[in-house]
């Protein structure tokens, strides 16, 4: 061996750790990515999930008001006995929609 083969094969050498190098910064740079669009997808469904459960407890609170003022208007009136049935009828119509079936009676929730 000479000092132009050990030259040569020093250099192939450098260039295939380089590229070596190169391939794990891409690699890192897309799984930098990746990571920060599922953080971005993460902060969204929160913020998604912060929101529907403020709206459902702005229901809930109008529910209440409306029950305590027709409990007080008419304490026997046939629709505070409904309200139940109501809910989980359109429960088990919403779930119906996104593919679930729904027993009230028991509150199980399968997918069909």
């Amino acid at each position: 061996m000479n000092m132009l083969d050990y030259q040569v094969g020093l250099s192939q050498g450098v260039s295939e750790r380089n590229a070596a190098v190169r391939r794990s910064n891409n690699t890192i740079a897309a799984w930098k990515d990746y990571s920060a669009d599922l953080e971005r997808q993460l902060t969204e469904a929160q913020k998604k999930s912060a929101m529907h459960k403020a709206y459902l407890d702005a229901r809930d609170a109008q529910q209440r008001a409306l029950r305590t003022a027709l409990q007080e208007r008419d304490p026997s009136h046939p629709l505070l006995k409904e309200l139940k049935k109501i809910a989980d009828t359109a429960m088990a119509e919403s779930f119906a929609k996104n593919g679930y079936h729904y027993d009230p009676a028991a509150e199980v929730l399968r997918k069909i």
